[in-house]
């Protein structure tokens, strides 16, 4: 078929997926060091076209020259499989994506959030069809082959299965969306938030590789300094605080300690929950504490961070996945954002080597304000919740003079009945037991409490916030009758286990029908802020991008001359996205890296 042709047919709206490759291995997945080997295109079920690049960057742009007014016409209609990446493939060839979208990845796990959600799998569970595997086209391992060395036709069967395939799942696909009511949490939150998730990706975020370097530096030194102590308080040499083997002779035999716990192949456990509960009994226990924590913060951020930042553009261009938390909250791969440290000594130091482009701009770091606990208010329609934040009363100082009966002004903010009530806030919302309250208090504390004191505590909590306990009840209830869990935006999780004869089945269930209505409403409130904002910034012609969105909070590269615009008009969007009975609040602020925005 003739390119001309093939237009006119796309005109209606169609479907479609990109081939692509690199030079090294993995390349062929990164945005900015891959090559488009080609297009394939579909707009009825059993036909479908596929549309070679030249390998040839200057020829490549010529040929996609004429793909930009459909691509781009946002009055078409574009359909695909995980469209975040193609978008973002084009856009590396300056072809803008714009138009309403359907992703049948977006849609399966809407439909089913518990489910895998690749195309091939789809393919073989919901059409009966076995597709080519990619491996069985380039290989695997050290006989694997570029896609470009691959022949058309070859890559056309493959490249036009794929492309068919996604166009019948959505067949299947769309009309589940009405029978599960999905629909509008389908289209006005989860496919416009495609557009900003390949933007922020596309864009990344700078990564100042010396400041990570000399971070490192500290942590080898405190570790160095660690083992000495570790060497002379145990009076081994080559203790290894790692080895759980040497460290629970050392605890159990040698220092003779009790255990407390068993691990489920019978060893004494020497777990962090475990040491945090014993380390009022030894010095060398926070020491070990501090050796693990310092060791897994390098193993986990500092030499991958390195790693990650792309040669070309200096930047960190992490992958925000939609489609994997059940509760609807975005995670981060290659390399994961979402655990960097917020207060923990050298960990929270790592936030500095995230920077702006450059001298002319800044960061600008919004954090929701508990609002997890803003929703809970909303949803329990408890009178003590609502009080405190209409009235802005910090929660935790006004669940601390609950419990303690004192009133607010007398208590210290910064001492421990506040930090009781927090634990207790956070850990009651998701129904923690007492032992479990017990220990995190502790924790939180310094000062070992009682599973009867815990007990206590909950009570009391209850008897003054009996919204929250009625809300609990309702969550359950309506898991039990309906068999899910559902957010304020129609958001569905399925509940199983919701009436096992298993009591501890049981209540993990209830634990998962309380918490999802939380925590998924929290997620979709920031998927539609960063929505609305991405759009607002657009609109006004502004240079600054968001960035990154880790949990509840945004970061955005804002050029110095922008700034007095952008930061009320993030406060104005995020703050007043949706009405809920307590107010939504954002802490924001600006600096010279995440560290000082945060």
């Amino acid at each position: 078929m003739k390119l001309n042709n093939l237009l006119q047919k796309l005109k209606g709206g169609f479907c479609f997926d990109t081939e692509t490759a690199g030079k090294l291995p993995g390349d062929a997945l990164k945005i900015h060091s891959l090559s488009l080997v080609g297009i394939s295109f579909a707009v009825t079920p059993f036909e479908a076209y596929y549309l070679p690049v030249p390998s040839e960057r200057q020829k490549a742009l010529a040929l996609l020259s004429l793909l930009k007014p459909v691509f781009s016409d946002p009055t078409i209609s574009k359909t695909g499989h995980n469209l975040k990446y193609d978008i973002s493939v084009l856009r590396r060839y300056n072809v803008i994506v714009q138009g309403s979208l359907f992703d049948t990845m977006i849609a399966h796990y809407l439909c089913y959030p518990d489910g895998k959600h690749g195309l091939k799998q789809l393919s073989k569970e919901m059409l009966n069809y076995n597709q080519i595997e990619i491996t069985d086209l380039i290989g695997k391992g050290k006989f694997q082959r570029s896609m470009q060395d691959i022949s058309i036709r070859e890559v056309t069967d493959y490249a036009c299965e794929d492309a068919d395939q996604t166009l019948q799942l959505k067949q299947i696909l769309n009309p589940l969306l009405d029978v599960h009511k999905l629909r509008n949490l389908f289209e006005t939150i989860e496919c416009p938030l495609i557009y900003v998730l390949a933007d922020m990706e596309y864009t990344g975020v700078k990564v100042d590789k010396t400041i990570l370097q000399n971070i490192s530096v500290q942590i080898n030194l405190e570790l160095d300094d660690i083992r000495g102590k570790l060497h002379l308080l145990s009076g081994v040499k080559g203790f290894n605080p790692k080895s759980p083997k040497q460290l629970s002779s050392l605890l159990f035999d040698s220092l003779g300690i009790d255990s407390i716990t068993t691990t489920k192949t019978g060893n004494r456990s020497t777990s962090k929950q475990v040491l945090n509960k014993l380390k009022g009994q030894h010095p060398i226990i926070p020491l070990v504490l501090k050796y693990k924590s310092l060791s897994s913060l390098k193993s986990s951020f500092m030499g991958s961070l390195i790693a990650k930042i792309h040669p070309v553009t200096g930047r960190v261009h992490t992958s925000f996945r939609q489609a994997t938390v059940v509760t609807g909250r975005l995670s981060s791969s290659n390399p994961n954002l979402q655990n960097i440290p917020k207060t923990e000594g050298l960990g929270k130091q790592i936030r500095k080597a995230f920077v702006p482009r450059d001298e002319n701009h800044v960061l600008i770091a919004a954090d929701y304000s508990q609002i997890e606990l803003r929703i809970m208010a909303h949803f329990s329609k408890d009178v003590a919740m609502i009080h405190a934040f209409n009235n802005d009363i910090d929660i935790h100082l006004a669940t601390a003079s609950k419990i303690f009966d004192t009133p607010v002004d007398k208590i210290d903010k910064d001492g421990p009945y506040r930090k009781i009530a927090k634990t207790v806030n956070f850990g009651l919302n998701y129904l923690m037991t007492a032992k479990s309250l017990a220990d995190r208090i502790s924790e939180a504390t310094g000062k070992e409490v009682s599973v009867g004191t815990a007990q206590d505590y909950m009570d009391k909590y209850f008897e003054e916030f009996k919204g929250v306990e009625r809300f609990q009840d309702d969550a359950y209830f309506f898991a039990v009758e309906k068999g899910y869990a559902q957010t304020m935006f129609g958001r569905k999780r399925t509940v199983k286990n919701i009436n096992s004869s298993s009591a501890y089945k049981r209540m993990a269930a209830r634990r998962v029908a309380v918490n999802t209505p939380i925590q998924g409403t929290a997620a979709d409130i920031i998927k539609m802020a960063m929505v609305k904002l991405h759009k607002e910034l657009l609109v006004r012609g502004l240079e600054s991008k968001i960035i990154l969105q880790i949990h509840d909070e945004l970061v955005l590269d804002v050029p110095k001359a922008e700034v007095d615009i952008v930061l009320p008009l993030i406060t104005d969007v995020m703050e007043k996205i949706v009405n809920l009975d307590v107010p939504l609040i954002v802490d924001i602020s600006t600096g010279n890296n995440w560290l000082e925005a945060h």
